[in-house]
């Protein structure tokens, strides 16, 4: 049996303001309440508590994260990755579900090592599929919207960690319904993207029909918000 995570945490870029801040404050209390961390307080406190430490970042791009334990937080930072934001090109999808799938914890390294082994195999990352129905949930360490007649599906599913990006961009296109929908083939799609708070819109499979649209709609409120 798996143990319990030690810790949950957050990350984004550096940007100001942060991309999906409030989510990003709901998710932190959310795992807190859940693992019975120090950052269990009110909103507004856990705003006021961060931000001191969001106004002493450095200027030049970077990751931040946020990571909280029973008694301590910390805030830490580090480079981009190399190709931020690149396409995925190949992604292998494996049978697998992870373990408090709703929360962020600190417990990532199973799946880096799912990474790894994909990527011994030639592939760019991979793509978790429901053991026992088979169907698409979430890939690695990003989100999976899929992309139909000019309109964003996502996937529906327990075991999906919910997305800050997901949430930011729906709030910044409704437009494009963002209807749950059980995904089984991305073949079955005019397109497939991956999203999280660090790459933002990442392109997975060839585009068809209106959805290099979308994508391009997606990209263009990532980089530039209109709120």
């Amino acid at each position: 049996m798996n143990q319990r995570p030690q810790g949950h945490f957050t990350t984004f870029l550096n940007t100001r303001p942060v991309r999906g801040w409030q989510h990003h404050l709901r998710r932190l209390r959310h795992d807190a309440r859940a693992f019975g961390s120090c950052l269990d307080m009110p909103l507004t406190l856990l705003d006021a508590t961060l931000q001191p430490h969001l106004a002493a970042l450095p200027s030049d791009p970077c990751v931040v994260r946020i990571t909280a334990y029973r008694d301590s937080f910390e805030v830490s930072t580090r480079q981009l990755p190399p190709r931020c934001g690149a396409p995925i090109t190949q992604v292998e999808e494996v049978p697998y579900r992870r373990y408090y799938a709703s929360e962020k914890h600190t417990d990532i390294q199973p799946v880096r090592e799912l990474i790894a082994a994909a990527q011994s195999r030639g592939y760019d990352d991979i793509l978790f599929r429901c053991p026992e129905t088979g169907e698409l949930t979430e890939g690695s360490f990003w989100s999976l919207a899929v992309l139909r007649g000019g309109q964003v599906r996502i996937p529906v599913s327990p075991d999906i960690l919910p997305s800050t990006t997901l949430a930011f961009l729906r709030e910044q296109t409704p437009q494009l319904g963002w209807q749950p929908e059980h995904v089984f083939r991305l073949s079955d799609y005019d397109g497939a993207i991956a999203l999280n708070a660090v790459h933002g819109v990442r392109q997975i499979s060839a585009a068809r029909g209106s959805a290099q649209q979308v994508i391009d709609t997606l990209t263009q409120q990532w980089l530039h918000p209109s709120s």
